[in-house]
């Protein structure tokens, strides 16, 4: 029986370091390769995480479609499904190795839309949302019930927020043992600071926004080293794991190296080599970009 979570926070940003436009509009920062990339992760991984202000913004389904996305890159690229290599192309032709993850929502005042796309498909994925009672009652009364009548999972919070130790304490009550942290800044930010954090994936898109306020955690997450480097088309991605010797603790959620869980997808350059995309590839040998996850 696992003790705790595996936990994974990830981002996209441009240059100078915008998550969104400077009015918080959606703004498209990772290319398709990326995307896939991020899906494989999606089904990887038994949860997704997204604070409300993500689903207001994108409006995501927060799907596993990796196979869905690898047929339209290929199609783009004009080789069809036949652009696909390695181990891609076997899973399009005798059934896919991804799952659908449990989405979680953090809505305190319960204001998705009723007519979101994350509320579609609840058949095959389950959703759970965080909210407080109160808060939600005084904004949309019997929001909670409607919600709850369409298979919503509804989780009370101790507080207006969630914390985190109630995140993990569901994930486990669930056997739900990994989650994948997708958005946003605030959710973010308060697992790296929080030390909650097992890894940490950034895409590095190569153009510059302008207009966007820096969002970095207000400390700098210590304890994690460079495990991989990869490529996606224009994208740089970059894969942090917990370095071999335990950093200095920052609070009750400090994960030291000796107790972080390995990542469920063993590592990021092995899941660009089983997605087998031209493409999508480390800059570094694949055994030099995992030596130090494979000797913790």
């Amino acid at each position: 029986m696992y003790k705790r979570p595996f936990v994974l926070a990830s981002f996209a940003q441009t240059l100078d370091g915008a998550l969104s436009t400077a009015d918080s509009k959606p703004l498209a920062i990772s290319s398709p390769l990326s995307q896939i990339l991020t899906h494989a992760l999606r089904g990887r991984l038994d949860a997704i995480l997204v604070g409300i202000g993500t689903v207001l913004a994108d409006n995501p389904a927060l799907s596993c479609r990796v196979e869905e996305l690898s047929a339209k890159w290929a199609a783009a690229a004009g080789g069809g499904a036949s652009a696909l290599t390695g181990a891609q192309a076997g899973h399009l032709a005798g059934g896919s190795p991804y799952r659908q993850p449990r989405r979680i929502v953090l809505d305190p005042r319960l204001d998705i839309p009723e007519q979101a796309r994350i509320l579609e498909g609840l058949n095959e994925a389950a959703l759970a949302i965080f909210y407080d009672p109160v808060l939600a009652g005084k904004a949309y009364a019997g929001k909670a019930e409607r919600l709850a009548a369409r298979g919503v999972l509804l989780r009370p919070t101790a507080g207006r927020r969630a914390g985190w130790e109630e995140i993990l304490a569901y994930l486990r009550e669930s056997k739900l043992a990994s989650v994948f942290i997708e958005g946003g800044r605030r959710v973010i930010s308060s697992a790296l600071e929080g030390g909650y954090a097992d890894a940490l994936i950034i895409t590095q898109a190569p153009f510059i926004q302008g207009g966007s306020a820096g969002w970095y955690p207000n400390e700098a997450p210590r304890g994690f080293s460079l495990a991989s480097v990869l490529r996606a088309g224009d994208d740089l991605i970059a894969e942090y794991l917990p370095g071999k010797q335990p950093g200095p603790e920052r609070g009750q959620g400090r994960i030291l190296a000796a107790e972080a869980r390995r990542p469920p997808y063993r590592s990021l350059a092995l899941l660009a080599a089983e997605l087998g995309i031209p493409g999508l590839e480390a800059l570094v040998p694949q055994a030099q970009a995992t030596r130090r996850f494979f000797r913790r």
